[in-house]
């Protein structure tokens, strides 16, 4: 079980899953937006086409192919179709003075005024999300000139309720979100995997390294990533290596030294403690006491070499090369050798 505190493992997984988080996010908004622009975009697209077909069949009513019958029915199955409510009306700047317009016994909303004025200036006029109070519904307009030989004599307007709209984009959305979530719950699995194989060999060298320091013998580690952390991995079996070789030369150095001095010193021991006993004759002392001083030299040397040693280890004395001529020293051996 990892214990998630401060650690690489908890570094890496919070870090992954809040790119993961934020990339998938932004991805889904994006998805989100677009479509929803795109389904908007797409009925106002149908909205224009169907009001080029109005002007089409209002023509052909004026040049007298078709009856005001078939003009009716034909503007109610392109209604259908397009799932709106399609007017085309004759109006002039005057009869918008009094601000009563009427459609289907009511009043017309008060942004359609505005509208309707800029459409008798020939230009079109859309709106993607406008609530329209005769509907009590938000709708999607589109509002054409209708022309004649002699210019613009009215408008054709085109209301959709975006009911339908909105709930199919509600869906998408839904599935969109649910499939972002889906991919983060899956990420954030492999994350979890990907961070916890990352951070595992960092905690086993820890661990070892504690364990090291306590004294304990530890085998080498095995990493096989390929990475830095498998060159990590091979240092620290290397210093490992060199602590406990290094440890293994130091007890057998303490228990070397500790038998090179136990010797002189049991030595100085028993001659001192036989002469205290009356064993040794006096005229002997001189014969015991050589043996003690040179017992004690000896302690003396060894001592110096324990002190030696400790500023190697330490750093205290500085080696330096010096470049020496092999010749001259090889004809120095020879004649040795020659004398002897």
């Amino acid at each position: 079980m990892v214990k998630v505190k401060n650690t690489i493992f908890r570094k890496l997984l919070s870090a992954y899953l809040l790119l993961i988080m934020t990339v998938l996010s932004i991805i889904a908004f994006l998805l989100s937006w677009g479509y929803s622009n795109y389904v908007f975009l797409e009925k106002q697209t149908d909205l224009r086409s169907a009001a080029a077909k109005t002007g089409k069949l209002i023509e052909s009513y004026r040049n007298g192919q078709i009856a005001a019958a078939e003009l009716s029915r034909s503007l109610d199955i392109l209604s259908y179709m397009t799932d709106s409510k399609i007017y085309a009306i004759k109006l002039t700047r005057e009869s918008l003075q009094n601000k009563n317009l009427m459609m289907d016994q009511h009043f017309v909303d008060g942004y359609l005024l505005d509208d309707l004025n800029t459409i008798l200036d020939g230009r079109e006029v859309t709106r993607k999300k406008q609530y329209s109070d005769q509907f009590g519904s938000y709708v999607v307009f589109v509002g054409e000139p209708l022309q004649n030989q002699d210019g613009v004599e009215g408008a054709i307007l085109l209301f959709a309720p975006i009911d339908q709209i909105s709930a199919q984009i509600t869906r998408i959305n839904l599935a969109i979100w649910l499939s972002a979530l889906g991919a983060a719950v899956l990420s954030g699995i492999v994350i979890y995997s990907i961070s916890l194989k990352i951070s595992k060999p960092l905690r086993v060298m820890e661990e070892g390294a504690r364990k090291i320091a306590a004294g304990e013998q530890i085998e080498d580690l095995v990493v096989r990533t390929g990475d830095e952390l498998d060159k990590m991995a091979q240092a620290f079996n290397f210093m490992k290596n060199r602590i406990f070789a290094a440890e293994g030369m130091r007890r057998e150095f303490v228990a070397s030294v500790s038998h090179d001095l136990r010797t002189p010193l049991t030595t100085i021991n028993g001659f001192v403690q036989g002469m205290q006993d009356g064993l040794v004759k006096t005229e002997e002392y001189p014969k015991y006491l050589k043996i003690i001083r040179e017992e004690t030299q000896r302690l003396i040397g060894l001592t110096g070499d324990i002190l030696e040693l400790a500023k190697l280890q330490s750093g205290g004395i500085t080696l330096s090369r010096k470049y020496f001529n092999k010749m001259e020293i090889s004809q120095r051996n020879r004649k040795f050798v020659n004398q002897m």
